[in-house]
């Protein structure tokens, strides 16, 4: 007779059928500070001057020190939070509210490449920023109307904070190897 093996817990199933997923503990706990980071960013810099590099290199930093230290679904998950965040505050300019989407998406592209490229980190920066700048002016070129200043928002602006953000993040995940225990 055949000895049976041992049934695996639902935790272990999915970690080895998903290995983007990463749901130890000590990740969870970890995802709470970004959280924390990219929740109140916006709450506490959306009436600063020149707020969007300012906020948008803050985003894009935890959103790239997630992928890189917790994995792709707590990236994505987080993805949503600074767009939920500005809707309910009434932080967006009314032209702006349709348009979250294509940000919520840029920002799931941009975690999303950056994950699933096997290249040097600074390469994949570069091409997760590109994809996520192209998921943001796709309203400009379909032609939803926007004001000048909303475009405008939606377009350089964006490549030059993913790619600082990516930047910072690098930098941010290299001292917190140093000082944290790896989480994978």
């Amino acid at each position: 007779m055949k000895k049976k093996k041992p049934l695996k817990t639902a935790e272990l199933v999915l970690n080895e059928s998903t290995p983007f997923l990463n749901l130890k503990k000590e990740v969870i706990t970890e995802t709470a500070l970004p959280v924390l980071v990219i929740s109140l960013a916006p709450l506490l810099l959306a009436h600063t001057n020149q707020n969007q590099i300012i906020l948008g290199t803050i985003v894009n930093t935890t959103l790239f020190l997630v992928t890189m230290r917790m994995g792709l679904i707590n990236a994505v998950f987080i993805s949503f939070i600074p767009s939920l965040i500005a809707l309910t505050r009434g932080m967006l300019p009314p032209q702006a509210v349709m348009l979250l989407p294509f940000i919520m998406l840029g920002n799931i592209a941009m975690v999303s490449t950056f994950f699933a490229l096997k290249i040097n980190p600074y390469g994949k920066i570069l091409l997760s920023s590109l994809v996520k700048t192209i998921f943001m002016i796709i309203p400009l070129v379909i032609g939803i109307q926007i004001s000048s200043s909303v475009a405008f928002m939606l377009s350089w602006p964006q490549l030059l904070t993913s790619l600082l953000g990516g930047m910072v993040a690098l930098g941010l995940n290299s001292f917190l190897k140093g000082k944290i225990k790896d989480s994978f």
